[in-house]
């Protein structure tokens, strides 16, 4: 068995507030952070989803 930890993105979109968005899921996310499109924000509804 695997000693790493995995990591899942989960956007909650209840909790997503789009007025008050500083983009923090992107930002914190792991597979964003190795340079890969996970997380993304449109600029209509500026509720974020994951693409995969």
């Amino acid at each position: 068995m695997s000693d790493k930890l995995t990591r899942i993105a989960i956007v909650n979109s209840d909790k997503c507030k789009p007025k008050k968005c500083r983009q923090e899921c992107k930002k914190s996310c792991p597979v964003v952070r190795t340079g890969k499109l996970c997380i993304e924000v449109t600029n209509e509804s500026k509720i974020a989803f994951i693409s995969e």
